[in-house]
């Protein structure tokens, strides 16, 4: 009887834990549901392919991401720990990167005679049926130079390419090409990952396919935005620097708006000052303006014609 009621402990005890877990995709879900409602009434139509549609739908979720939504949770952490439904269950997007070996092969060359001899070898590699994403690309490509010759033909810089000197053999110049280019890769890789994380996508598949050079495979459940996701992945980093004001500089402009937005409102009676956090920001530079809750609500007044005004 001892036996039988330690045992009934734990099964209640695995019950719960389960329970608990399953309760995130719950959440998730409901928080969805609600978004794909503020989006449709925002854009009038439930086309998720609808521009309206798509940018309401990400403001809504970019509004709740850090709200506590869920005993303590984040909405970004109850995404994180729902059940992983994967592609098969849940849909989504599947991409194949392909970083480009040539032209990393390219960027180290000498100078233009040297490069002219590097794209040479290129050619004369693909024409023989090799393919660039092939894991001995560069042992083919490296193979239609006379011995002792390749060390002349790229620069001394990099983190592999550093190490070798005039006289390296073709071997080392192949095999701190290798390394070069795989160290190129896995920065890639990591670029990728920390894009997709802060995406917020729920048990993201990324991984470098062993039996290709430069390419990585992408599995993404449950994204309903490819083109955002897309346009993610192929942006550069860019510093941007911007002129700020006090709020005191445009506390008149501002106060204008808000009166001839709120005589026109007549459904939702929102008050901008307050939505932007009030005039307790007197004295203080125009940055990290908006509360994050508040986003899609003024996303939603900076796209009226008032505003374009």
């Amino acid at each position: 009887m001892q036996n039988k009621g330690f045992i009934t402990t734990i099964a209640v005890l695995l019950v719960l834990i389960c329970g608990f877990y399953i309760s995130f995709s719950f959440v998730t879900s409901h928080y969805e549901k609600l978004a794909n409602e503020y989006a449709t009434k925002a854009a009038g139509t439930s086309d998720v392919t609808n521009d309206v549609y798509k940018q309401s739908l990400k403001q809504y979720n970019d509004s709740i991401d850090k709200e506590k939504v869920y005993l303590g949770y984040t909405y970004n952490q109850v995404r994180q720990m729902e059940i992983g439904l994967g592609l098969d269950l849940k849909g989504g997007m599947n991409v194949v990167l392909e970083i480009s070996i040539p032209d990393i092969l390219r960027q180290f060359a000498a100078g233009e005679p040297q490069l002219k001899e590097i794209n040479a070898a290129i050619d004369k590699a693909k024409a023989a049926g090799a393919k660039t994403s092939d894991k001995d690309f560069i042992n083919k490509f490296a193979s239609y130079f006379q011995p002792g010759t390749m060390a002349s033909l790229f620069t001394r810089e990099g983190e592999y390419m550093g190490k070798i000197k005039s006289n390296s053999s073709n071997s080392e110049v192949t095999a701190a090409l290798n390394d070069q280019v795989d160290s190129q890769v896995d920065a890639a890789f990591n670029i990728f990952r920390t894009r997709i994380d802060q995406f917020g996508v729920v048990a993201p598949n990324i991984q470098k396919l062993q039996d290709k050079k430069g390419q990585i495979l992408l599995e993404l459940p449950g994204v309903k935005e490819p083109e955002r996701v897309t346009e993610l992945l192929k942006s550069s980093a860019n510093l941007e620097f911007f002129e700020v004001y006090n709020y005191n500089e445009i506390a008149s402009d501002l106060n204008n708006f808000a009166m001839a937005y709120a005589a026109q409102d007549t459904i939702n009676h929102l008050n901008l000052i307050q939505l932007l956090g009030g005039s307790q920001r007197s004295g203080r530079p125009v940055i990290g303006f908006l509360a994050a809750a508040n986003r899609y609500l003024v996303g939603s007044i900076r796209t009226t014609d008032r505003a374009k005004q």
